[in-house]
This record gives C-alpha cells, sequence and structure tokens, in this order.
C-alpha cells in the first residue's frame, strides 16, 4: 500500500460537472489532508482544468465500496 503524495497522478471518479459518466478523469494530487482524504487539480476529458478539495482516496484491495460521490485512487499497474 502506497500512501498519496503531493504530485502523483490519480483517476478521479464521480466528479460532478463530468463530462463522460462512469470514466475516470485525469487528476494531480495538490495537498494531502490524510491517507484517505486529498485535495485534486485535473483535467475533464475536453482539457479543461478543475479542481476538488477533500477528496476521498480509496487504495487498491479496499475492502469498503466506493461512494456514490467523488473519490480518487492510483491508476492500475499497466
Amino acid at each position: 500500500m502506497q500512501n498519496p503524495t503531493i504530485g502523483r497522478i490519480v483517476h478521479v471518479h464521480n466528479r460532478p460537472g463530468t463530462l463522460s459518466e462512469g470514466v475516470p478523469e485525469a487528476g494531480q494530487i495538490a495537498f494531502v489532508h490524510s491517507p484517505t482524504m486529498i485535495n485534486v487539480g485535473g483535467l475533464d476529458h475536453n482539457g479543461n482544468p478543475w479542481s476538488a478539495t477533500s477528496v476521498p482516496f480509496r487504495q487498491e484491495g479496499d475492502p469498503n465500496s466506493p461512494p456514490d460521490f467523488i473519490w480518487a485512487e492510483f491508476p492500475p499497474p499497466f
């Protein structure tokens, strides 16, 4: 398990105003509140910038279901 750190790339899910439901958007960690809460800046599917604060961060293997609202995770390995 890796803790989130500033500058890391994440996939952001369920962002309000997203252009494509169910498809994650690219984001970059701007601030880490805790191992489970981050601030993110990113690009929508048209390349327009956005930001979100206090985004729940999920780790691979988390037994809890993802929330119905915005959340982030590291991209899957290649």
